[in-house]
């Protein structure tokens, strides 16, 4: 599918995820976010990735990924530290044991609340940001930026209901990246 243009929506709030979660996020495997604390927020929020994390943390969470049957990259650039990455919407926020049907089972969940994200798209060029915690507030400059600046095959949704083979093509400026897998 050629790159289109993402809808033109105001986004305001983000969320800081460690890599390489958000990676996995704006990649379009990862389309459950856990946290252990519920959110009453729905629409778009950034994609924040967080300040860069131990090895051992890097080395257990790729793990965990190639578990789930995705192969991450092997080294993220800098830049993909403490970075805007993608744009997704909060479709809903449900525990873990409410999940939908099409969901029960799901590899990506596992935390005490699931945050369902859909519409991701990732960022044709990452944006510089400091993060914070919980949801937070994007600084205006930055807000404006997203709006003039996303461009990207959008997403499909919370969790396609069944496996379909997708290609995952991340180019940045540090590595290419191509693999073909079975997304769920």
């Amino acid at each position: 599918m050629p790159p289109v243009s993402a809808p033109a929506v105001a986004v305001r709030k983000a969320l800081t995820i460690k890599q390489p979660w958000a990676w996995a996020i704006a990649a379009g495997h990862k389309r459950i976010e856990n946290r252990s604390w519920p959110t009453s927020f729905r629409g778009h929020l950034a994609i924040h990735t967080g300040k860069c994390p131990t090895q051992k943390y890097l080395r257990e969470s790729r793990a965990i990924i190639r578990g789930l049957g995705v192969e991450p990259p092997v080294a993220e650039p800098a830049r993909m530290f403490s970075h805007i990455v993608a744009v997704a919407r909060i479709a809903d926020c449900v525990r873990l044991a409410d999940l939908p049907g099409e969901l029960v089972g799901n590899p990506w969940a596992f935390g005490e609340w699931c945050w369902l994200l859909a519409d991701v798209v990732p960022l044709p060029e990452p944006i510089p940001c400091s993060g914070g915690l919980s949801l937070w507030n994007l600084p205006t400059e930055i807000s404006e930026q997203l709006e003039g600046s996303r461009s990207a095959t959008p997403g499909r949704g919370p969790v396609p209901p069944c496996p379909q083979t997708c290609r995952i093509e991340l180019n940045a400026d540090d590595f290419h990246f191509t693999h073909e897998i079975l997304c769920f």
